[in-house]
């Protein structure tokens, strides 16, 4: 997610909305990520295990809020966000 901020911020400091597209596709890809490890989380997908010792555990909630919030929960809800809105900015956006 943090490259984006820095496409973003070279796109509007350029004028250019030529990197809608590009962006967009960033923002499926971490969606697919985020959902996979929410399911890994959530039990449906096995969990990978780490070989490097002191790892932190991919299949461990560090955060669990009302019993299904999960950091990768969070994560995926924000790259649906901004592949919608950058979605309709590019379709429907000044030509």
């Amino acid at each position: 997610m943090y490259p984006l901020l820095l496409l973003f911020a070279l796109s509007l400091h350029r004028k250019d909305r030529s990197i809608l597209p590009y962006t967009l596709l960033l923002s499926v890809v971490g969606g697919v990520i985020a959902a996979y490890h929410y399911a890994m989380q959530r039990g449906l997908l096995p969990s990978l295990v780490c070989s490097i010792s002191g790892a932190a555990d991919c299949s461990r909630e560090y955060v669990l809020q009302f019993d299904y919030v999960t950091i990768p929960l969070m994560s995926l809800t924000a790259f649906v966000l901004i592949a919608l809105l950058l979605f309709v900015g590019w379709k429907f956006g000044e030509r």
